[in-house]
């Protein structure tokens, strides 16, 4: 008894749309079309050794909860390596580019300079304001953290907006008073 090839490009969109009705976290919705075209190439190569061609249809939606399940691991196990990372990286770029100036209160500041002002300034936010910030720098979006903090993501974009704008008035603030960071003119 011969089975009629499965047309790939409406297995691609089912793939997608099951993805979609059957999780809907952010990591899921962002990364749904490369699960989908993942799971299905690997469905592709098993329906060559397929006993049973009726099985095709619960063969993908076990190799697309696999996947994403596999994909979520890593992408948990990657933000926690990625955070280091960002960090050293960071430290990296500051050390190799000692030229790097910003504008603060009209005055133009070292990279150098600003760093421990920025460092004591973020010390003064609240803790969770400081986590928004650390994460969201990190790479996390805005909806990814109102999920992981149980929030609205337009709480945690309004969080964010008055944690920054704390940090830069502490900072301009410092340096009105202090008559100018200039490290270079």
């Amino acid at each position: 008894m011969a089975t009629a090839e499965p047309d790939w490009q409406q297995v691609v969109r089912d793939a997608r749309a099951w993805l979609l009705r059957r999780c809907s976290d952010a990591w899921t919705r962002s990364h749904r079309d490369d699960v989908a075209q993942d799971a299905v190439f690997a469905a592709w190569r098993w329906s060559g050794r397929m006993r049973h061609p009726e099985r095709f249809w619960a063969a993908l939606r076990t190799i697309l909860r696999r996947r994403r399940h596999r994909g979520r691991r890593d992408a948990a196990t990657c933000r926690v390596e990625a955070r280091q990372e960002c960090v050293e990286t960071a430290a990296a770029v500051v050390r190799e580019q000692p030229e790097d100036y910003f504008t603060v209160a009209g005055q133009r500041c070292g990279a150098e300079t600003l760093r421990p002002l920025v460092a004591s300034a973020l010390k003064q936010l609240p803790e969770f304001d400081r986590r928004l910030l650390w994460d969201y720098y990190a790479g996390s979006s805005c909806a990814e953290l109102a999920q992981r903090y149980r929030c609205s993501a337009p709480g945690v974009k309004a969080r964010l907006f008055r944690a920054r704008r704390r940090v830069q008035k502490y900072v301009e603030a410092f340096a009105r008073v202090a008559g100018g960071l200039g490290d270079g003119s």
